[in-house]
């Protein structure tokens, strides 16, 4: 994995900047949104066809820049797709008939389709979130800052414990991803063994038999991916509890410094914009280890 990544580094370089650039535009948003406000304030025509502008012009250029940054990671993705299973494909025939028995068909077949899958969803696209989530975070902590430090720090703390707590959690995904991969080897290997067993199956009329194994099997297998989903779920949910704590305290604090006057209504609705600039990537970066973990016996593995 590291070798590929070596070798595709220009390509992550130009994703780093592109992302960054990304995320300069989408905290500019909520600049925008200030200025909008204040205009209407301030009932300033000028300044008011100007946010419109800009909100036309921000439209074109997010649009344009996060299809920029999809297909930079898209051509990413096949690279490595290509690496690894290239790789799978010499490994196995390169090895001796004894050690190229030791596993079965289904489990060889799993690993160039469930467990790359896998590690796709929860360590590639865990990467490239990270990097994402990192640099927006950032970008928008240093404009908040500028705003409120009070505020930043609130924000800023309440996401990080919104990050910690589904983090103590993730030791019992790993467990129900290394299990789905057990179970999904077994579940194909068995499929595998009754279609080429067809004719011994049909010979001595063993269906009934077969099918109540191939229930047995599919039952366990989809029992653990909806364990899996339920999981998943609870860490999601756990995130949008505190996504909506932060975003009420963000207005309660900056509602409370625009009655002192130390804060514009423009301003008030930036930072709560921002805030969710901040929460978002904090909460995705969480959500990156613990995908990252989850998929660690499997990635060591492959």
């Amino acid at each position: 994995m590291k070798r590929v990544l070596r070798e595709e580094r220009n390509k992550i370089v130009v994703f780093i900047i592109s992302t960054f650039i990304l995320g300069l535009v989408e905290v500019s948003f909520a600049t925008i949104i200030q200025k909008f406000i204040d205009s209407l304030e301030s009932s300033d025509i000028t300044k008011f066809k100007l946010a419109i502008f800009s909100f036309t012009v921000f439209l074109v250029v997010n649009y344009i820049l996060n299809l920029f940054v999809i297909w930079i990671q898209s051509v990413l993705t096949k690279n490595i797709h290509l690496y690894l299973k290239s790789n799978l494909a010499k490994y196995f025939l390169s090895l001796g008939y004894c050690d190229f028995s030791e596993t079965t068909t289904g489990e060889k077949m799993n690993c160039f389709d469930y467990k790359i899958s896998l590690i796709e969803q929860y360590f590639l696209d865990s990467i490239f979130s990270m990097i994402q989530s990192t640099l927006m975070l950032i970008i928008a902590s240093v404009y908040l800052y500028q705003i409120s430090p009070l505020i930043c720090i609130i924000v800023f703390a309440l996401g990080i414990v919104s990050m910690l707590v589904p983090l103590l959690l993730g030791k019992k995904l790993n467990d129900l991803v290394s299990e789905n991969v057990v179970l999904s080897g077994e579940y194909l290997h068995f499929i595998k063994e009754m279609f080429q067993g067809i004719l011994a199956v049909k010979t001595f009329q063993k269906e009934r038999t077969f099918f109540e194994k191939f229930e047995e099997k599919l039952f366990k297998f989809e029992q653990n991916a909806q364990l899996l989903n339920v999981k998943n779920g609870e860490y999601n949910q756990i995130s949008g509890f505190f996504q909506y704590v932060i975003i009420i305290s963000c207005l309660c604090f900056g509602g409370f410094l625009v009655l002192n006057q130390g804060l514009t209504l423009g301003k008030m609705i930036a930072v709560t914009q921002i805030s969710n600039l901040i929460v978002g990537p904090i909460q995705q970066i969480g959500s990156s280890v613990i995908d990252i973990l989850a998929s660690k016996d499997i990635t060591k593995e492959m």
